[in-house]
Protein backbone atom coordinates (compact mmCIF):
# COMPACT_ATOMS: atom_id res chain seq x y z
CA UNK A 1 0.00 0.00 0.00
CA UNK A 2 3.16 2.31 -0.75
CA UNK A 3 0.78 4.51 -3.04
CA UNK A 4 -1.32 5.58 0.36
CA UNK A 5 1.03 8.20 1.27
CA UNK A 6 2.61 9.07 -1.42
CA UNK A 7 -0.27 9.62 -2.89
CA UNK A 8 -2.08 12.46 -1.31
CA UNK A 9 0.79 13.93 0.38
CA UNK A 10 3.13 14.06 -2.47
CA UNK A 11 2.61 12.30 -5.77
CA UNK A 12 -0.33 14.44 -7.03
CA UNK A 13 1.97 17.09 -6.62
CA UNK A 14 5.04 15.82 -8.12
CA UNK A 15 4.84 13.02 -10.61
CA UNK A 16 8.26 13.38 -11.78
CA UNK A 17 9.07 12.01 -8.55
CA UNK A 18 11.27 8.86 -9.28
CA UNK A 19 9.98 6.96 -5.95
CA UNK A 20 6.32 6.52 -7.61
CA UNK A 21 5.56 3.50 -9.75
CA UNK A 22 3.14 3.50 -12.81
CA UNK A 23 0.72 1.66 -10.76
CA UNK A 24 1.09 4.28 -8.52
CA UNK A 25 0.45 7.19 -10.62
CA UNK A 26 -2.18 5.27 -12.32
CA UNK A 27 -4.23 5.16 -9.05
CA UNK A 28 -3.44 8.94 -8.18
CA UNK A 29 -4.78 9.74 -11.30
CA UNK A 30 -8.19 7.18 -10.72
CA UNK A 31 -9.04 9.15 -7.41
CA UNK A 32 -8.12 12.32 -8.75
CA UNK A 33 -10.67 11.87 -11.24
CA UNK A 34 -13.01 10.39 -9.13
CA UNK A 35 -12.73 13.24 -6.32
CA UNK A 36 -13.74 16.01 -8.80
CA UNK A 37 -17.19 15.57 -9.33
CA UNK A 38 -17.61 15.09 -5.82
CA UNK A 39 -15.36 18.41 -5.07
CA UNK A 40 -16.28 20.58 -8.09
CA UNK A 41 -12.45 20.88 -8.30
CA UNK A 42 -10.39 20.97 -12.47
CA UNK A 43 -8.13 19.20 -13.85
CA UNK A 44 -6.51 22.90 -14.03
CA UNK A 45 -6.17 23.53 -10.12
CA UNK A 46 -4.87 19.19 -9.38
CA UNK A 47 -2.37 20.61 -12.45
CA UNK A 48 -1.13 23.61 -10.83
CA UNK A 49 -0.91 21.36 -7.15
CA UNK A 50 1.29 18.97 -9.44
CA UNK A 51 3.94 21.96 -9.31
CA UNK A 52 3.59 23.16 -5.88
CA UNK A 53 1.06 25.62 -6.58
CA UNK A 54 -1.57 24.78 -4.35
CA UNK A 55 -5.03 26.65 -5.58
CA UNK A 56 -5.92 28.06 -2.02
CA UNK A 57 -9.95 27.63 -2.97
CA UNK A 58 -12.52 26.19 -0.72
CA UNK A 59 -12.95 24.30 -3.49
CA UNK A 60 -10.14 22.29 -3.63
CA UNK A 61 -9.41 22.12 -0.06
CA UNK A 62 -12.63 20.23 -0.49
CA UNK A 63 -10.73 17.84 -3.05
CA UNK A 64 -7.95 17.22 -0.71
CA UNK A 65 -9.90 16.35 1.81
CA UNK A 66 -11.62 13.69 -0.67
CA UNK A 67 -8.49 12.18 -1.84
CA UNK A 68 -7.07 11.88 1.53
CA UNK A 69 -10.13 10.32 2.45
CA UNK A 70 -10.48 7.44 -0.41
CA UNK A 71 -7.26 6.62 0.67
CA UNK A 72 -7.40 6.50 4.20
CA UNK A 73 -5.78 8.56 5.53
CA UNK A 74 -8.00 10.79 6.97
CA UNK A 75 -11.94 9.94 7.59
CA UNK A 76 -15.08 12.20 7.11
CA UNK A 77 -14.14 14.12 10.42
CA UNK A 78 -10.55 15.23 9.24
CA UNK A 79 -8.83 13.13 12.01
CA UNK A 80 -5.44 11.42 10.62
CA UNK A 81 -5.18 7.51 10.90
CA UNK A 82 -1.75 7.54 12.43
CA UNK A 83 -0.69 3.80 11.93
CA UNK A 84 -1.31 4.12 8.26
CA UNK A 85 0.93 7.58 8.06
CA UNK A 86 3.59 5.79 9.92
CA UNK A 87 3.20 2.51 8.46
CA UNK A 88 3.92 4.66 4.91
CA UNK A 89 6.62 7.00 6.06
CA UNK A 90 8.67 3.81 7.90
CA UNK A 91 8.44 2.32 4.10
CA UNK A 92 10.09 5.12 2.91
CA UNK A 93 12.30 6.83 5.38
CA UNK A 94 14.68 4.88 7.26
CA UNK A 95 15.64 8.10 9.76
CA UNK A 96 13.55 7.89 12.09
CA UNK A 97 14.27 11.71 13.33
CA UNK A 98 13.11 12.42 10.18
CA UNK A 99 10.30 10.98 10.13
CA UNK A 100 9.73 12.71 13.33
CA UNK A 101 10.52 15.90 11.92
CA UNK A 102 8.09 15.54 8.63
CA UNK A 103 4.95 14.28 11.35
CA UNK A 104 5.69 17.25 13.88
CA UNK A 105 5.68 19.64 10.75
CA UNK A 106 3.19 18.43 8.97
CA UNK A 107 0.23 16.61 10.75
CA UNK A 108 -1.26 19.96 11.47
CA UNK A 109 -4.72 19.83 14.05
CA UNK A 110 -6.14 23.31 13.37
CA UNK A 111 -8.74 24.17 11.17
CA UNK A 112 -11.50 22.74 9.33
CA UNK A 113 -11.18 18.68 7.87
CA UNK A 114 -10.39 20.57 4.43
CA UNK A 115 -8.17 22.82 6.07
CA UNK A 116 -6.42 20.16 7.47
CA UNK A 117 -5.90 18.11 4.35
CA UNK A 118 -4.79 21.33 3.01
CA UNK A 119 -2.10 22.00 4.66
CA UNK A 120 -1.05 19.02 5.14
CA UNK A 121 -0.50 18.34 1.66
CA UNK A 122 1.25 21.24 0.98
CA UNK A 123 3.66 20.21 3.70
CA UNK A 124 4.34 17.02 2.85
CA UNK A 125 5.33 17.79 -0.63
CA UNK A 126 7.82 20.69 0.98
CA UNK A 127 9.34 16.94 1.58
CA UNK A 128 9.25 15.45 -1.88
CA UNK A 129 12.86 15.06 -2.01
CA UNK A 130 12.79 12.50 1.06
CA UNK A 131 9.53 10.72 0.57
Amino acid sequence: MKYILVAVLVAIFSIETECISDAEISLMMKIDQDCMPKSGATKEMSQRAMVGDFPDDPVYKKHMLCMTTAMGFFDEAGNYDMDRIHKELDSRIADPAKISEILSKCLVEKGSAEEKAFESGKCFYSFRDVL
